[in-house]
């Protein structure tokens, strides 16, 4: 049996537990640049968010949610590519790298300060890297 007609036989919900898994991964990660980026910058990291003119200081709980999140949708996502597309990994990993660079560009907008950026960035390539290695070794098995 070839490795897509395997694949074909997997449902979604095992990519979407990959994406969640890998998102927990990314937001242990994540938890632990957020309280050594607070320690090198002094104080909490600070932020603008959208359509708000008050800045504030990046909450815990939205770094574990911004690392869960990206997990089930890309979870969600390679499920519907697998089901309807031939060849779902090249897709997406087009797509991913296309959110990934776009993704880039928030911190630059909204972080205040050189140290947020940084570790912000960071954050996005942990998340990044958890839910697309833990997405595309399910599709490999």
């Amino acid at each position: 049996m070839t490795t897509q007609a395997r694949n074909q036989n997997v449902g979604i919900g095992k990519f979407v537990q990959a994406g969640l898994i890998g998102g927990v991964m990314a937001a242990v990660l994540n938890l632990i640049l957020l309280f050594i980026g607070q320690a090198v910058n002094g104080g909490p990291l600070l932020v603008t968010p959208p359509g708000q003119s008050v800045v504030q200081g990046v909450p815990w709980f939205m770094v574990i949610l911004m690392s869960l999140l990206p997990g089930v949708v890309a979870g969600v996502l390679y499920g519907i590519l697998n089901r309807f597309t031939p060849r779902p990994t090249p897709i997406f990993l087009v797509i991913a790298a296309i959110v990934f660079v776009f993704m880039f560009f928030n911190p630059l907008s909204a972080a205040q300060g050189t140290t947020t950026i940084l570790i912000l960035e960071i954050m996005h390539v942990v998340v990044a890297g958890f839910v697309i290695w833990r997405i595309l070794g399910v599709a490999r098995n």
